[in-house]
């Protein structure tokens, strides 16, 4: 071949277009005839993200590589595009949003390609039937976030997730955190805009508003919003946020949602406060209240000091496994709901549910239908999409709504924890696999939901990336996108897929079952050079601790997970929950004593 192609197009266009033309020709140079595929908008906009193509095919079947080859906020004209000559093509990269490149076929001929590509038409159909270009041009707009992440990549923690969508969406980022943070870095010194040093703590002190208006006040720059995805760091920001002239939603209502002896208050639930054994001990004989019961820490997280109580001899032992260092003395008593448990993560914009995504989150080791491996309330798998009856998720829907109204909600992403009461169905143990089904006796009453706590932010890694694989809708991105107020963006981007998940996801957690030294390696790298059969049914996953590190058993209060992994199936709820019980047995490690 003679001559010089030149990519042209932005900056980003001839930068991805290059190295995705350079790994067509290497598969062809390999003898593989090759399917190289662009995507070029046939309407005209602004477009929502830059890297949609890449976000919406992900987990594609068909596709073994797909890139971008746009930047935030461009602009396409949606006019045809014609390649009479090989130096024209330069012109369809500059008018294309993305590629990709198909997977290999064994058979060559072009009647060869003819299946993979109308297979490819009806993907494409699934995953970009919304929309995706904004006749109005977005704004680039500068945000404040005030505690940058508490883990960097290196220690599975979410800020990849949060700063690369926030480059996608076109939103500078100025971080408000300790300094010595590990976004100071060199690495991820391109991620932010600013670092300003601003002093965080775990129980934040009651001048913890005016530091951070103060420290606001410091950059000299604009700012469109301010931001934090700490819970208890929630109201706080708010009320800086009031006295900034900032948008945000009412400070009363995180106050609700972070706190669960106010959030059990505002469902109407028989829920009680107490700081010691006495207190407690008194109020369950004063009103009458029958066991079990649930406690928990008013300020609580990671389910820790969670407990079931039977009776007074496990209140006493309850009370005294709250780690207070970490939660504060306060707690809460309520009733033990038994129904099957439920995550749901729910956009609310303008007072109306966008979107909604139901999982089920199968019983703790500390339920009274116990099946876990270690006797706490943390999590050890949740499957999605949920296995409950239609009706009983429309009627969640409608009751989480009318709880975040009530709390004073108008917009947000909410990552909700409840139960169904009186549900249908109930978790058996048949064949080796625990699942829902219906239940045995019918239920004497109507089902209800069963507020457990409303978390006003997306869930943690492991769930957020499994619903952005299974949905192919990023919760951090739309988390940024209402503390900028652009409402617009949010609902383009709440859309999930046509045809609904892609795939049936059991988020696998192993836990940390007891104190010590951990004496193993990356759980997740050795099991799958060992079982690469299962690594094949594996979209994400991250092994926490190192070998050396030192932890702390369950019984201080403190719960901690030795790795995640998000396993997928395209065959069947049944087989993903194989799978995922097959890498449970087989991923091993050590905790020395």
């Amino acid at each position: 071949m003679s001559g010089v192609l030149i990519v042209k197009g932005g900056d980003n266009q001839g930068e991805a277009a290059f190295p995705f033309l350079l790994d067509c020709l290497k598969h062809a140079d390999h003898g593989q005839v090759v399917n190289a595929t662009l995507v070029v908008p046939r309407s005209t906009g602004y477009l929502v993200r830059s890297d949609i193509i890449p976000l919406r095919l992900i987990d594609c079947a068909l596709v073994s590589n797909v890139v971008s080859f746009s930047k935030p906020h461009q602009f396409f004209d949606g006019k045809p595009i014609a390649i009479l000559n090989l130096h024209q093509l330069s012109n369809v990269f500059a008018a294309s949003v993305g590629g990709m490149i198909l997977k290999t076929v064994q058979s060559t001929g072009i009647d060869s390609f003819k299946p993979l590509s109308n297979s490819l038409d009806c993907e494409l159909e699934d995953r970009l039937s919304f929309p995706w270009l904004a006749m109005k041009e977005p704004r680039r707009q500068t945000l404040a976030i005030v505690e940058g992440g508490r883990t960097g990549p290196d220690n599975g923690g979410v800020g990849e997730s949060i700063y690369s969508a926030a480059a996608a969406l076109g939103i500078d980022m100025v971080v408000f955190d300790n300094p010595g943070h590990w976004l100071r870095d060199t690495r991820y010194t391109h991620w932010y805009k600013t670092f300003i040093p601003l002093k965080l703590e775990l129980n934040p002190s009651p001048d913890f508003t005016s530091d951070i208006v103060n420290a606001v006040r410091s950059y000299e720059g604009h700012l469109d919003g301010i931001v934090t995805f700490r819970d208890h760091y929630k109201p706080y920001v708010a009320e800086a946020a009031l006295q900034l002239g900032l948008l945000t939603e009412p400070p009363s209502a995180y106050s609700i949602s972070t706190d669960k002896f106010k959030t059990s208050v505002s469902e109407g639930h028989r829920a009680y406060r107490a700081s010691s054994v006495e207190q407690a001990s008194n109020i369950i004989q004063e009103h009458g209240l029958e066991f079990p019961l649930i406690i928990k820490p008013t300020n609580g997280f990671l389910s820790e000091g969670v407990f079931r109580i039977e009776d007074f001899g496990q209140l006493e032992a309850g009370i005294k496994g709250i780690n207070t260092d970490r939660h504060g003395v306060e707690f809460v008593i309520e009733k033990y709901c038994d129904g099957p448990e439920v995550d749901a993560n729910v956009v609310l914009c303008d007072e109306k549910i966008v979107f909604v995504e139901v999982c089920d989150d199968f019983p703790k080791g500390a339920d009274v239908n116990s099946y876990g491996s270690v006797n706490t309330f943390i999590e050890e798998a949740v499957v999605l999409p949920s296995k409950l009856p239609k009706h009983e998720q429309a009627m969640l829907r409608e009751s989480l709504t009318q709880s975040l109204l009530r709390m004073g909600f108008k917009n947000g992403f909410f990552h909700i924890e409840a139960r169904v009461e009186n549900s249908t169905m109930e978790y058996v143990m048949k064949e080796g696999l625990l699942d829902l089904a219906e239940r045995r006796t019918p239920a004497r009453c109507a089902q209800s939901c069963w507020l457990i706590e409303v978390n006003p932010r997306p869930p943690g890694i492991q769930a957020s990336d499994a619903s952005k694989h299974t949905y192919g809708v990023d919760y951090w991105g739309l988390g940024l996108l209402f503390a900028v107020n652009d409402k617009d963006r949010i609902k383009q981007l709440s859309h999930p897929f046509k045809q609904g998940p892609q795939y049936w996801c059991d988020i696998l957690c192993i836990p940390v079952q007891k104190g010590g030294i951990y004496d193993s390696g990356d759980v997740c790298a050795e099991l799958f050079t060992s079982r690469p059969d299962l690594a094949a049914h594996v979209s994400s996953s991250f092994c926490w601790l190192k070998k050396g590190d030192r932890v702390l058993d369950p019984g201080t209060g403190v719960n901690a997970w030795v790795s995640y992994f998000d396993v997928f199936s395209r065959e069947s709820r049944a087989h993903v929950l194989e799978i995922a019980e097959t890498i449970r047995r087989e991923c091993r490690f050590s905790i020395l004593s």
